[in-house]
């Protein structure tokens, strides 16, 4: 009979099977290692037509243009400038914003403007393009219930998310 295993204060510890990789029943139960396990999927009969996989494929898109659409429509800021030039910014750069009570929304803020400086982006339009990928959780889910296109200058963000935070 096997020994048990006791904890520092002598009680005994319950049993725990050992179990070793090479044991071919911890893959296939009791089976044989060499059976397949369970029945291949079916194939259909009906191959799909190729006017029929066109038609599902344009379905598809015209699906994802008008939710594309929904949400560009719904976003707070009004695009503008399509051609504007913006640099990389690593994402491990920029600041977060998380809408907690324990962070502070005028550090966040500092900081934010410190990081637009330090890439040139003295524009209106490159801290508005920036600004909603510095926001997580909370502050997010803020910023996308401001109403579509409300937002047009760097004034009225900072003005909204100070009177928010």
């Amino acid at each position: 009979m096997p020994r048990r295993n006791r904890d520092n204060t002598g009680k005994f510890l319950p049993n725990t099977p050992t179990t070793s990789l090479s044991h071919p029943s911890l893959f296939f139960g009791d089976s044989d290692p060499e059976e397949p396990i369970g029945e291949p999927p079916e194939i259909s009969e009906d191959p799909i037509t190729e006017e029929e996989l066109e038609n599902t494929l344009s379905e598809a898109m015209a699906k994802n243009r008008r939710e594309y659409e929904r949400i560009e429509g719904a976003f707070p800021i009004r695009k503008t400038n399509g051609d504007m030039k913006m640099k990389n910014i690593s994402p491990s750069a920029l600041p977060h914003f998380h809408g907690l009570t324990t962070e502070d929304p005028d550090t966040f803020m500092f900081e934010f403007v410190v990081l637009c400086r330090t890439y040139d982006y003295t524009e209106d339009e490159k801290k508005l393009r920036l600004f909603p990928s510095t926001l997580k959780d909370a502050a997010l889910r803020w910023f996308m219930g401001l109403p579509g296109n409300s937002i047009t200058t760097w004034a009225q963000m900072q003005q909204a998310f100070n009177t928010k935070y």
